[in-house]
Formats: structure tokens, C-alpha cells, sequence
């Protein structure tokens, strides 16, 4: 990936820090996007560009605000010159249902979760086309049937899914793929990629890790996931995956499975 330009919101920790180091492993400049001190996103951006060799530029941008979400793609294209990779992982999960919850926070979650993955592709697709080459990665936390109180998460991460497809087909032969990431349960942000170390733990988890048949192995899947999904992610991006498109690719230790 030398030479080439990513963008991957929700980037400053958990999944989307895993896939923006291992782009960065790979000799892909940065922009990363997150919540956080602006200080900590700086100190992120010079860390990130000390171990890996490449440029690295922080785009702060609040994906519930439609023209926040182009314009984030328009200051990366100013600031890089160029964008080859855009993942979008920025994504939240208010607890929410769909009889007692206030339309503000399905607004919300809809606009971050779904409405910023459409903007940002439809903003950055003309210069993909331009030049034949191109990368979409979405993620799309699972969709879960025994899920609570998570109704606008569901409906946006199905939406995802959904929005990927028809991107896909509608490239198809462009040299620009659009691919959707499907992660199991994983404790971020709380998880530190570029040290390794779990910082936090969540009641979920035993729940979860019953109902993963790899068990108890689960924890460990837990652990090492943002860096795992970091390699797909990589690997997506390789033009060994140039005719992998349109795909859902569930990375969850055989939950969907069962």
C-alpha cells in the first residue's frame, strides 16, 4: 500500500486504530477521525507516524452533521493530495428501543452509523473512478437476533450492509470495491492496538463468550480482534481481494454460525 491514502473514521482507538496501523503497516498514509482531547488525537497521529514511517493527519469531523461528513473528506483530499482506502468504522450503540425511545437518538444513531457511510462514499467515489482504483471498507458490527434495546444500531447496521451491496454491484468492472466488515462482540475502545493491552472489561462478555463455540478462546479473540480485523482490512485492500466485492465478512469465532 506505499503510496496510498486511507481514511478511517472512528480511528482513534479500538477496531478502527487496529485497521489504521495495519494500513499504516502496509506504507498507507493517514487521515483518522475520532472523538477525544485534541491534544491525545495529536500525540496519536505523531505515534502512529514514528513506528510506521508515513504521513499522519488528524480530521476532526462530527459524523451526525451531514456537511461535517463530506467536508471530512474534502479536508483529507487537501491535506493528502489523494484517497485510495476509505473505512468507514465510526459507529455507536445507544441502548434504545424501538417503542419507548425518542426520535432524537434514533436521528443520531442513524446519521453516524448509516447516513456518514453514504455521504462519505458518494463524496470520495469520483476521484476513486477517476483513477480505477479504489477501496470501500465499511464495518457493521453483528447484527444480532437475541440483541436488546438496540433498535437503531440494528436497523443502521443492517442498512450497511445493505448500502454496500448495491454500491458493489453498481462498480462492478470500476476497479472500486465495497466490502462490509462484520465483528463480533469486541471491548472496544478499550483496547489499545498499538500496545496490546485490554484496558477495560464489560459484564457482556461471559454472556457472550457461552454463547461463542470457541468458548472461552473468545477472550482471547477479544483481545487480538482490532489487530485481526486490522489484517483483513489489509488484505481487502490487496489486489489479491481486487475481485472480493459486495461480500459481509463476519469475523466472530463462529457466532453468526451457530
Amino acid at each position: 500500500m506505499k503510496g496510498r491514502v486511507a481514511v478511517v473514521t472512528g480511528s482513534t482507538s479500538g477496531i478502527g486504530l487496529g485497521i489504521a496501523c495495519k494500513l499504516a503497516a502496509g506504507g498507507a498514509d493517514l487521515l483518522i477521525n475520532g472523538p477525544g482531547d485534541a491534544r491525545a488525537n495529536e500525540a496519536l497521529c505523531r505515534e502512529i507516524a514514528k513506528v510506521y514511517g508515513v504521513r499522519v493527519v488528524f480530521g476532526a469531523a462530527d459524523l451526525s452533521n451531514a456537511e461535517e461528513a463530506i467536508e471530512l473528506i474534502g479536508h483529507a483530499t487537501d491535506a493528502m493530495g489523494r484517497i485510495d482506502i476509505l473505512v468507514n468504522n465510526a459507529g455507536i450503540q445507544p441502548p434504545d428501543s424501538a417503542l419507548t425511545s425518542a426520535a432524537k437518538q434514533w436521528d443520531v444513531t442513524i446519521a453516524i452509523n448509516l447516513t456518514a457511510v453514504w455521504l462519505t462514499i458518494r463524496a470520495v467515489l469520483p476521484q476513486m473512478l477517476e483513477r480505477r482504483w479504489g477501496r470501500i471498507i465499511n464495518v457493521a458490527p453483528m447484527c444480532r437476533a437475541d440483541a436488546e434495546n438496540k433498535s437503531a444500531a440494528q436497523a443502521s447496521k443492517y442498512g450497511v450492509i445493505g448500502l454496500t451491496k448495491d454500491v458493489a454491484v453498481d462498480l462492478a468492472g470500476c476497479g472500486v470495491t465495497c466490502n462490509v466488515i462484520c465483528p463480533g462482540w469486541v471491548p472496544s475502545p478499550h483496547v489499545s492496538t498499538i500496545s496490546n493491552d485490554a484496558k477495560g472489561a464489560n459484564d457482556r462478555r461471559p454472556k457472550t463468550r457461552r454463547k461463542t463455540p470457541v468458548g472461552e478462546l473468545q477472550l482471547s479473540y477479544e483481545l487480538k480482534a482490532p489487530d485481526q480485523l486490522g489484517s483483513l482490512a489489509a488484505f481487502l485492500c490487496s489486489d489479491a481481494a481486487a475481485q472480493v466485492n459486495g461480500v459481509a465478512l463476519p469475523v466472530d469465532g463462529g457466532w453468526f454460525g451457530r
